[in-house]
């Protein structure tokens, strides 16, 4: 007779043991309890805490937060990964990926550090000396003001990326993983983050907000920027989903279909979004697909010098900008199709 292999954690029949199953069940609870967690220390904590730093102007802890964000990111991806990716999905083009990483930041610096300058040359041009910003309200005011109004020019940044053929060919670049991670995040073209950083930037120096109110409003974003597109199977909660930007609605945006990419544009905040009606509530199904359709994917090479031009070129004759393909969407786009409120990617109020 064979005999029957068995493990520490099963009896002499095969059957799991009691102590296997509780371990199992603890560690089932501690899932379910890291899915409800994690949305809060991404979504309020961290930027918390950068907010904290800005005040005492600890410039080292901000820094030192950036990197906490991106260790916890890391960690939760393996912990409750929304999907495991495939190895050869996960390291292929890698290394556009992690130059994206080294220069984005460089590039978000030197945005910072020169553009502000010529902003307030222009608006001392226009304006002179007038006060445009309530400067005399506290800071735990002006700071939510700022957050809105920055994140209104962003979103109308975003939003006509999706619909320009020009900005879309620099900004699908953003688009073209398969998949989301903390490190795809990084992924922006220099075309691109020019465009939407100087559109965060003009509400600061136009309307002369204090730089404490300033400093505060970037490192919020900057907090944020990973918890969006980061691979976690997250459980926010409708509070969370209805207002900030979390995996379970930034999935949208990043799906293949574009009826249903061309939805929450929002950067930290999805205010914007529900008021001129592009929200999309959670929903999208762990089967559906990710990055460009094919015809995009196509006018799009990988490599990260080959990027940095490639976008300023016209598509291919036949496959202009952000086409609709005309086809209705893939039943397994959504786990609940009444959840999801179609967009449609070129809305009748926009000329062609």
């Amino acid at each position: 007779m064979t005999a029957v292999k068995r493990t520490e954690s099963q009896d002499t029949f095969g059957t799991p043991t009691a102590a296997a199953k509780e371990e199992d069940m603890q560690d089932t609870r501690g899932r379910e309890f890291a899915r409800r967690t994690f949305p809060y220390i991404f979504g309020i904590g961290f930027p918390a805490l950068g907010v904290i730093a800005v005040i005492h102007k600890a410039a080292v802890a901000v820094y030192l937060i950036y990197a906490l964000v991106t260790a916890t990111a890391l960690l939760a991806e393996r912990y409750i990964p929304w999907v495991p990716i495939p190895a050869n999905r996960r390291w292929r083009n890698r290394h556009t990926d992690l130059a994206y990483l080294a220069t984005a930041p460089l590039i978000m610096l030197a945005l910072v550090t020169w553009v502000p300058p010529v902003l307030q040359t222009v608006r001392d041009w226009l304006f002179g000396d007038a006060f445009l910003w309530p400067v005399d309200l506290p800071t735990y005011v002006q700071a939510p003001m700022a957050v809105l109004v920055v994140e209104l020019a962003y979103y109308w940044a975003h939003r006509i990326s999706h619909y320009n053929n020009f900005l879309w060919r620099s900004h699908r670049v953003h688009h073209s993983p398969e998949g989301l991670d903390w490190l795809m995040s990084w992924r922006i073209q220099w075309l691109n983050e020019v465009i939407h950083m100087t559109a965060r930037l003009i509400p600061f120096a136009m309307l002369g907000m204090p730089a404490h109110v300033t400093a505060i409003v970037l490192v919020i974003s900057n907090t944020h920027a990973l918890f969006p597109h980061a691979n976690i199977d997250t459980k926010s909660g409708r509070f969370l989903n209805g207002f900030l930007n979390t995996p379970e609605v930034h999935r949208w945006h990043h799906l293949q279909d574009l009826r249903y990419a061309n939805s929450n544009f929002g950067d930290v905040t999805l205010v914007w979004d529900r008021v001129f009606r592009t929200y999309n509530p959670p929903g999208v199904n762990k089967s559906a697909l990710m990055g460009l359709p094919a015809w995009e994917r196509r006018q799009l090479p990988e490599g990260y010098l080959k990027q940095l031009y490639r976008p300023l070129l016209p598509d291919a004759p036949r496959v202009t900008g952000r086409k609709s393909t005309g086809e209705e969407p893939a039943a397994d786009v959504v786990a609940d199709s009444s959840s999801a409120e179609l967009v449609e990617p070129h809305h009748p109020d926009w000329p062609r």
